[in-house]
């Protein structure tokens, strides 16, 4: 900060070099409080998108985990019923429920190998990982980041309908 006065004016005293100082030192003060709080600000807005993020990322772990558990009860099901009540089911009855079981089973196994060759083929450390990065570019194309949440309800499912995932 430079302090200038007119020629004709007195010269500065110590105690006005001294007053400017402290006024330099409160104006940075104030210059810097006011770039903390952007920066607070900027961040809370990257918390925010990551906590969304990590809520997309749970639900789909948890439909994945819907999707999966589905067979495997019906798988366990059948079994079940043809340990349980052996004899006393016929022999078309109990075919029936094992080939279910089966195809169930062979569903499921194939899902899973796929989901498994795809990380392996990107090169990911985990099946984990790799589905979780999956999500995220799933999710951006149906609600991209620089629209927020302000995507409509339509567009979204226009969006969803379009990638197939809804009819």
């Amino acid at each position: 900060m430079t302090l200038r006065r007119a020629a004709t004016e007195a010269p500065f005293a110590p105690e006005d070099a001294h007053r400017a100082e402290l006024f330099a030192q409160h104006a940075a003060s104030a210059f810097l409080l006011q770039e903390l709080a952007e920066h607070r600000r900027r961040l809370a807005e990257k918390v925010d998108e990551l906590e969304e993020l990590n809520q997309h990322k749970d639900a789909f772990v948890a439909g994945v985990s819907h999707e999966l558990r589905t067979p495997l009860t019906a798988i366990i099901g059948n079994v079940m019923t043809v340990a349980g009540l052996g004899d006393m089911l016929g022999a078309e009855e109990r075919r029936e429920l094992l080939v279910a079981a089966e195809r169930q089973a062979k569903s499921l196994g194939e899902l899973l190998e796929k989901v498994k060759r795809c990380s392996e083929i990107a090169g990911y450390a985990s099946i984990d990982e790799f589905v979780t990065h999956v999500l995220e570019k799933e999710i951006k194309k149906i609600m991209p980041p620089e629209e927020g949440d302000s995507a409509s309800a339509e567009l979204v499912k226009k969006r969803l309908q379009g990638l197939g995932y809804i009819d």
